[in-house]
């Protein structure tokens, strides 16, 4: 990156991005022109970044200001990025029909059977290795997706799992994707008997009043049996689950 950012000037990386993102605006770029330029502009935005975590005004995705509240925020080259990223996916009114070779491909990923997990675990290694298989091993920052598991009760039928959420550029897209992965992994862990009552806790990175690296609570999700076993997983709409679930909290900045 240091290197990259000694060819390239702040300016001028800015400069070009503001380019591609009239270019993409045109509309009238081929899908692989327009991904092309997307990938550079992918590029550009991570030197224009570098440039302000030199410069000290390095920004997270989540801060804690002094009061103690959470706000989401994006570098300059973050939101010319969701722009550009906007543009890129509305370039065509319709996309290419795919080939029969990529329906078949796309029909035998589909069919894909999700990974088994030997059930002679120990049940929280197995509550482990399911969530990874489901929604990754990692979240986009890096942290291990299960940070903890704790049970409450002798049988483990009744526990509390935390986890690292995927970070992003708005507070919507943040609260959408815990929604998604919580309907993902309450959905795998419920139908398994051993699951009588689920807590789900959602992490993510934040900055105390001293600058310091820390971990705010985004989301709780209590989900029981007798509600899991109500609902219908597969007609269930995507985000639908905090309107089922016993109980589903936001952090306040994660609800505006």
């Amino acid at each position: 990156m240091a290197d990259k950012m000694k060819e390239t000037s702040f300016e001028k990386a800015i400069a070009r991005l503001e380019e591609i993102v009239k270019e993409l605006e045109d509309g009238r770029l081929p899908l692989e022109s327009a991904l092309v330029l997307f990938e550079e502009g992918v590029k550009l935005s991570r030197i224009c970044e570098g440039y302000l975590e030199a410069a000290e005004q390095r920004i997270s995705i989540l801060l804690e200001d002094e009061k103690g509240g959470v706000t989401l925020c994006a570098t300059i080259a973050g939101v010319l990025l969701v722009v550009m990223l906007l543009i890129c996916m509305g370039c065509e009114d319709e996309p290419p029909a795919p080939s029969p070779a990529q329906e078949q491909t796309q029909e035998a990923q589909e069919s894909l059977p999700e990974p088994e997990v030997d059930q002679n675990l120990p049940y929280e290694e197995w509550l482990k290795q399911v969530i990874s298989n489901i929604i990754g091993a990692t979240s986009n920052i890096d942290k291990p997706r299960v940070d903890s598991i704790l049970f409450f009760d002798e049988n483990e039928s009744d526990m509390e799992i935390i986890l690292w959420a995927d970070t992003s550029f708005t507070h919507s897209m943040v609260r959408d994707g815990i929604i998604l992965h919580s309907t993902d992994v309450l959905r795998r862990v419920f139908s398994d008997p051993r699951a009588e009552r689920v807590s789900l806790y959602w992490l993510l990175p934040a900055k105390d009043s001293y600058g310091d690296e820390t971990e705010t609570m985004a989301a709780r999700v209590v989900l029981t049996r007798d509600t899991a076993d109500k609902i219908n997983w597969k007609g269930l709409s995507p985000l639908g689950l905090p309107r089922v679930a016993d109980k589903f909290d936001f952090h306040p900045k994660l609800q505006q």
